[in-house]
């Protein structure tokens, strides 16, 4: 995971559940985006955050990194104190650790001797593929965030010094393949509820809470989805955004039909 810390809200705070409760409910008015980690006496955890919103909670142990329920990091608070950060972290770089987190690798640490890692790129550019991929080598370490196959960010870690540009890509792929370390993560979309929302969050700024409320009540039921944007429409039109209400119900309608039967 890309867990900067160069940006802290807070840090070292000792925190019970209570404490935790009036943390996320600020950060949640504040549309913080970043994590959260907590330091419990034998493991932490780690609360990734979109405008306040949790998206995905990880437990983080000696030997292993995986998804948990929220819910059961607040049992643990319940019995355990934790000390408590929390960072400020651009959108992508979430995103980047969501997908490591959270999907499936397609290929995990994989020497590249004998890969040609530009066409894998070309490859996973045609097959619309989303998620990270990674490349890691003495010299460093780079990040790649596609969105249906487009490069749509890269940060890169070499020796003390981060790179946020498609000029690190450049770099690692001037490397002998043979001295870079390669995985890809995704394959795992989430579910539509949370699709959604990171749609309703992507065109008007923040997840609308009357908005996602609505699509939640709708279900997973396609049609019934189907038949919400109109009234979604009208909502946004009226009194969020004139201008984006159209856009919104057409990306609504492309997530919703996108799915899978």
């Amino acid at each position: 995971m890309l867990l900067l810390k160069n940006d802290p809200v807070w840090n070292d705070m000792k925190s019970s559940i209570l404490y935790m409760e009036r943390f996320l409910r600020t950060l949640r008015e504040e549309k913080t985006t970043g994590f959260l980690e907590l330091e419990f006496p034998d493991d932490r955890a780690v609360i990734l955050l979109d405008h306040g919103e949790t998206i995905l909670s990880v437990r983080c142990t000696s030997t292993n990194t995986y998804p948990v329920a929220y819910a059961e990091i607040l049992h643990q608070l319940k019995t355990q104190q934790a000390l408590i950060g929390c960072y400020r972290l651009k959108k992508e770089v979430v995103h980047i650790n969501y997908h490591i987190c959270a999907s499936d690798p397609l290929l995990e640490d994989t020497v590249a001797r004998n890969m040609d890692i530009k066409k894998l790129l070309v490859q996973l550019g045609d097959n619309l593929f989303t998620g990270v991929v990674t490349l890691t080598s003495e010299e460093g370490l780079c990040y790649i965030l596609l969105e249906r196959g487009f490069p749509e960010y890269c940060i890169c870690q070499r020796k003390n010094e981060l790179i946020s540009s498609a000029e690190c890509i450049d770099w690692f792929l001037s490397l002998p393949s043979k001295n870079i370390v390669l995985s890809v993560y995704g394959g795992k979309k989430p579910d539509l509820a949370v699709r959604l929302k990171e749609v309703v969050t992507d065109v008007l700024g923040e997840p609308v809470e009357k908005i996602v409320s609505m699509l939640e009540e709708s279900g997973s039921d396609k049609q019934e989805l189907l038949r919400a944007i109109s009234e979604v429409e009208k909502i946004t039109y009226l009194f969020y955004d004139k201008k984006k209400a159209k856009i919104l119900s057409q990306r609504l309608r492309e997530a919703i039909e996108e799915e899978p039967s």
